[in-house]
């Protein structure tokens, strides 16, 4: 009867963990995605009318940071 509980209590212990982790991590992916759209919808919304020059600077040799995609570290 006691091994029972025990793999009940065990089991029980997997759902929960499993559960903690997925609700986690959706939400680092809702937080980033929502950060994404709002970045992406003020970009367009509040859009500059000023025409800015062109660069000759090719991508070779680039070493801008700003010019990477942002990166997302998860667990």
């Amino acid at each position: 009867m006691i091994r029972l509980w025990v793999s009940a209590l065990q089991l029980l212990e997997l759902f929960v963990s499993s559960l903690v982790h997925l609700v986690y991590g959706f939400y680092i992916y809702s937080t980033a995605l929502a950060g994404d759209l709002s970045q992406a919808l003020n970009e367009f919304r509040f859009k500059s009318n000023v025409i800015s020059p062109v660069k000759e600077e090719g991508l070779i040799g680039s070493t801008n940071s700003d010019d990477l995609p942002p990166i997302v570290l998860v667990h």
